[in-house]
Formats: C-alpha cells, structure tokens, sequence
C-alpha cells in the first residue's frame, strides 16, 4: 500500500538460503493507535533502516496526503471500494486504477449505472425512497431500529409507529412490457384511484425490464399486485415484485459477502 511495504517485501522476498526462499509475500500498512505502538513503530523503523530497506514513518498530514483512505463499502449491490483522496490527487488516482484493472476488464460506469445497481438490490436513497416524511417501518428499515438500546431523539414516536403499525409500505414493481421506462414522480394507479408515486426508477439491466419504487397501501402491498404508472398519455402494466438480487449475488457463499 506504501512504496516502503512494497519495497520492504521486494527485499525479504529475494533473500534466499540453500535455493530456498527466507520470505513468502506479505505486506501491510501499519497503524499507531497509541503512544506505546508508535514507540515500537519507531523502534522497527530502526530495524528495517539497519537492513537496508528504504523506510519511513509518516505522521497524520502526510498520511492524508499520500495515502488514501478506502472503505470497504458499496452501494451497488456488490462488494466494492470507496476511495477518499485528496481533490488534487483525483487525476492521478483515476489513472493509476484504470491502468491497474485493464487486464481485469474494468469498465467506467457512471451516475445511471450506479442508480441501476443500487435499485436491483433494494437499496433505498435519500431524499426519494425515504425522507423526513418517511418512518423506517414503512420503508422496510426497521430491522435497523433498535428502541431497547437506551434513549434517542424519536424513540418514543417510533415506538407508538411499531405498536399501532403501518398504513403503507415502500414497495418494488417491476414494469410488464421490457421496453418501458419511467422517470419518476408518476402516479401509481388502480383504475381511478390514486395510491401513491413513483419514488425511484430506472432501468434494471440484471432482470432486462423497468424498475420503479414507490409506496403503496398495505392492502396493496403484496408481491404480484398489480397497478398501473401513466407515462406521457400511456398507462404502463406493472407489477409489484420481491426485491432483485442478481444470479451472482445468489451463488456466491455467504463467507464471500
């Protein structure tokens, strides 16, 4: 991750006894949390200088200059990376990545792509699919309240919300005919009435068809529920569907995830 653990594996790995390696492949970068690990870092800077290897302790400023942070997260539906660096380094950092994943087969995807991605896998987004005028229960969240873990801003209010239940849910629809899209904020329909809006929608590549989220009456909330999104003068066929998780996903074992 550092030119000095790449240079310092370079050098333990070439070392041979008797044809035999004296070193297999490892590296890391090494953190110092308190006064007592920064003392033993400094003592093994010294070590690794006595040998030889280019070595260099960094304090936080040049850390957050030439190291950047990466976070093992994704909101695409897939394992992946968040990268935070630096604005004058972007340039360079895009290029490094590009080069690195050629014989990978890396691709750039942008904005629609990531939405598409996010929308498969039931991710929900901020100021569409939930707002303030959203409670998690109804925006299928409530596995991540946790009102028995002593006092927050809300607990109360979401309290009575679990107790009296919910009048409507965010729901997954999938559009029946594969060539439509929809854009967002359209009614969602059954007949004449009017159930709610479409919150998200994009085109869902994995499935091969339209994908929309919105929120619907519990009555109506169930999967194979049918409803109707007009779109420029047309009422397009959707039907509510479970959330999309793609083949690769499936197959993949749990430890991998």
């Amino acid at each position: 991750m550092t030119a000095f653990a790449r240079r310092t594996v370079d050098l333990f790995t070439s070392l041979e006894l008797d044809g035999e390696p004296c070193a297999r492949s490892v590296g890391s970068l090494e953190v110092a949390w308190t006064p007592e690990r920064l003392t033993d870092l400094k003592r093994r800077h010294g070590y690794a200088a006595s040998w030889g290897l280019e070595a260099h302790l960094l304090d936080p400023g040049e850390t957050r200059e030439l190291i950047p942070l990466a976070l093992r997260i994704s909101y695409v539906g897939e394992l992946g990376w968040e990268i935070y660096a630096p604005s004058e380094q972007g340039l360079r950092l895009w290029d490094l990545l590009w080069e690195a994943g050629q014989p990978l087969g890396v691709i750039a995807g942008g904005g629609g792509a990531f939405d598409s991605l996010r929308m498969e896998k039931g991710y929900r987004l901020w100021g569409q699919d939930i707002h303030t005028e959203h409670n998690p229960f109804e925006a299928g969240l409530g596995f991540a309240v946790r009102t028995g873990k002593g006092d927050f801003v809300g607990r109360e209010a979401l309290r009575r919300i679990r107790a009296r239940g919910v009048e409507r849910r965010l729901c997954c629809m999938t559009l029946d005919d594969p060539s439509a899209v929809v854009m967002g904020k359209e009614p969602i329909l059954d007949g004449g009435q009017v159930l709610g809006h479409v919150t998200s929608a994009n085109y869902g590549h994995t499935i091969g068809r339209g994908i929309v989220y919105g929120y619907l009456p519990v009555d109506f909330a169930e999967i194979g529920t049918n409803v109707e999104i007009p779109y420029f003068g047309e009422r397009l066929a959707a039907t509510e569907a479970e959330i999309v998780k793609p083949a690769h996903l499936k197959e993949r074992p749990k430890s991998q995830l």
